[in-house]
């Protein structure tokens, strides 16, 4: 599921190298638009898609493009989800 939003660039997490062939890191953005209550959401970009943060200044408008990903794993006999939203093009 591909999906673009239009917002605010709030802050640029750590690098985090997962393991010799994956890196991962997180930025937070703000959408702002309804003022009584702004949206904090947290992004990741993986490997090579890391660079496209290195250009962005915070507070910059940027139109995010990204993929909704949902998991399923099971630990301790239960079932648990999450979601990730992961970022492929910042413009």
């Amino acid at each position: 599921m591909s999906l673009t939003l239009t917002v605010k660039l709030h802050k640029v997490g750590e690098l985090r190298q997962i393991s010799d062939t994956m890196a991962v890191q997180e930025f937070v953005v703000l959408d702002d638009s309804n003022a009584q209550y702004p949206q904090h959401v947290t992004f990741q970009v993986k490997n090579s898609n890391i660079a496209m943060l290195q250009s962005l200044q915070i507070g910059q408008q940027i139109t995010v493009h990204f993929n909704l990903r949902g998991r399923e794993f099971v630990k301790d006999g239960q079932n648990k989800y999450f979601n990730t939203l992961e970022a492929w093009k910042i413009v």
